[in-house]
């Protein structure tokens, strides 16, 4: 719901500070007081931002989340009103804002506020705090102040501002002696040098005002926060970088920035030439291994269906030669059967117009001859016997006899002979490998 910031401010209680006590900071009970105090701050915002714009200063109004989100580390243990640079301002130098701040840091603070120096209004459960901010991340201003502490010149015009500070405005890096900035000699500043070297420091000026006396200050407060503003906004002015306020030649910083950039994308451009390369040389060898192994294939698929035709020939010829030496052993019997026919004895006499088998009874004196006639059967010719005859030589298509083994006593054609000697016989439809030793070759003779 939107603030009415024209209604009066009512300045702050007991217990909007207590809402930032250490016990509450991860919890989201507590997030309804939190939003009371992020309203107060939003109506001190808008009177405040108009102090500044008349100081010349157009920044822009950020409020924190009042709830554990990542922008605050899952813990609201302070309420911020800041004051900062827009984004058209700060795009002039944002790649060089994190040069130096790791991933890993990032990540675990995300939080805008070490981007850069600001001006703004924190609320703990202690204090309330006024003044300006700057972290040691936030490089281009940290380093324009250093370098004006550095210059002689630079550094009188500082101490000048500081000095206009009143009496109980602190200067200096938090957790470290703080000092007035009214104090702030030339041994001051190289402390404060010293100090704000070390990473993850955040150097203050301003005022801090113990909760007590923001209680009894009631709605005045924000006449206080509006003085204190008033005051900053020089110093901010002194120690922020601008165009007018250069003391680290931004722009040879951003073409230094700029060449190691192109350095760095030329570099990742001759690796990815270099792995595509070397990807292109391992496809071709891949390539023309494939080939390879494709040929040999091909050569083994010619060499078995030669192989095949082959056995399939010698196969028809053992098919063959075995259906002929059958037909001419049919043809042997039936012209033995014929021959012993025709050397039968002569054909015995007529009785009555009839032929007498030899094998006949003669007839009976008084009978017709057809009475005697008895109907004999044909002879059937005799089929001569095969015997097997023993064959030295066994090849593809030879007749062979199992004289071992579980098959003992079978007949088959040879198919296929190995080159370590082993046999494959078909029997029919079974076809089985059987030792050289387990067969002898047999072919079939009449007799």
């Amino acid at each position: 719901m939107a603030v009415d910031r024209t209604a009066p401010f009512l300045g702050f209680t007991p217990d909007d500070f207590d809402a930032y006590l250490p016990d509450k900071w991860n919890s989201n009970m507590f997030t309804l007081p939190r939003r009371r105090v992020k309203d107060k701050l939003e109506q001190m915002g808008a009177r405040l931002g108009e102090v500044l714009f008349g100081n010349g200063l157009a920044l822009a109004t950020h409020l924190s989340d009042e709830f554990p989100s990542l922008w605050n580390s899952k813990k609201v243990s302070t309420q911020w009103l800041f004051f900062s640079r827009d984004e058209a301002a700060l795009g002039e130098f944002t790649d060089l804002i994190d040069k130096e701040r790791t991933l890993a840091a990032t990540l675990a603070d995300p939080t805008p506020l070490y981007r850069q120096i600001f001006l703004g209004v924190a609320v703990t459960h202690e204090a309330l705090e006024i003044g300006m901010r700057l972290h040691h991340d936030a490089w281009v201003d940290r380093e324009n102040l250093m370098n004006q502490i550095a210059g002689p010149e630079s550094r009188r015009r500082l101490q000048a501002v500081l000095a206009a500070l009143p009496e109980h405005y602190e200067m200096g890096v938090t957790g470290e002696t703080m000092c007035p900035g009214a104090c702030a000699d030339d041994a001051a500043l190289e402390r404060l040098v010293a100090a704000f070297g070390q990473g993850g420091a955040w150097f203050f000026a301003g005022a801090r005002l113990p909760r007590d006396q923001v209680e009894v200050l009631g709605p005045d407060v924000l006449d206080t926060g509006i003085e204190v503003i008033d005051l900053m906004a020089p110093l901010y002015k002194c120690i922020a970088w601008s165009r007018d306020n250069d003391f680290i030649s931004l722009d040879k910083l951003v073409a230094e920035r700029h060449e190691i950039l192109r350095a760095s994308h030329e570099e990742l451009d001759r690796e990815q030439s270099e792995r595509e390369a070397k990807r292109q040389e391992e496809e071709t060898r891949r390539r023309k291994l494939r080939e390879e192994v494709e040929e040999r294939v091909r050569e083994t698929q010619v060499w078995r269906e030669r192989e095949a035709a082959a056995r399939r020939a010698a196969f028809r010829a053992a098919a063959q030669a075995r259906e002929a030496e059958e037909a001419r052993n049919r043809a042997e019997a039936a012209a033995a059967m014929w021959g012993r026919s025709q050397r039968a004895e002569p054909k015995p006499a007529t009785s009555g117009g009839v032929e007498a088998h030899p094998d006949l009874p003669r007839p009976v004196s008084g009978k017709p001859v057809e009475a005697c006639v008895k109907a004999v059967a044909p002879v059937k010719p005799e089929r001569r016997k095969q015997e097997p005859e023993v064959v030295e030589e066994i090849r593809v298509g030879s007749r062979v006899e199992v004289v071992r083994g579980f098959l003992k006593g079978r007949q088959g054609v040879v198919q296929e002979i190995d080159d370590k000697g082993g046999i494959k016989v078909i029997f029919g439809a079974l076809s089985s490998r059987l030792a050289r030793e387990d067969v002898v070759g047999r072919r079939c003779v009449a007799r």
